[in-house]
């Protein structure tokens, strides 16, 4: 299992350590897109569990062609995105996504390294007030960039 967080603000796009990033407090002012990628979803299982999600989110990652539809469970939102890989023996994946205030987590085969030019195609947030850097946004941005809608 590999693990990377991008943390979007004003003042620029980063990556930072995942190590206890589950225990520290977020700012506000930023959008985290935290990016696990699996062998096997019953890998992520332990992670994401460090975020103290509901049960029943845990349960619905291993299962993931049940939920192509958003769903607000307990203090965040999951669903399962349908995406295409003509590389692939198994042509359609699902990535998992989890939105927990401004956290936006994908879930997916590390095969595919869903954020690798992610962060380029971001706009140039400097100059933007808060507001702009919220998780829709950014959800919306990466599905235009990386095509997995």
């Amino acid at each position: 299992m590999e693990r990377k967080i991008i943390q979007v603000k004003n003042s620029g796009i980063h990556e930072i350590s995942h190590e206890d990033f589950h225990q520290q407090k977020p700012e506000k002012s930023s959008v985290y897109l935290y990016d696990i990628m699996i062998g096997k979803r019953e890998e992520a299982l332990e992670e994401l569990s460090l975020f103290g999600l509901d049960e029943m989110i845990l349960h619905y990652i291993l299962e993931p062609s049940e939920h192509l539809r958003f769903e607000h469970i307990g203090t965040a939102t999951y669903g399962e995105l349908g995406h295409f890989s003509p590389e692939s023996d198994d042509p359609l994946k699902y990535i998992g996504v989890i939105i927990l205030d401004n956290i936006l987590i994908f879930i997916y085969d590390e095969e595919e390294d869903l954020l690798k030019d992610f962060t380029d195609s971001l706009p140039d947030f400097s100059g933007k007030n808060e507001s702009s850097l919220n998780v829709p946004y950014l959800l919306y941005i990466c599905s235009i960039s990386c095509k997995i809608f």
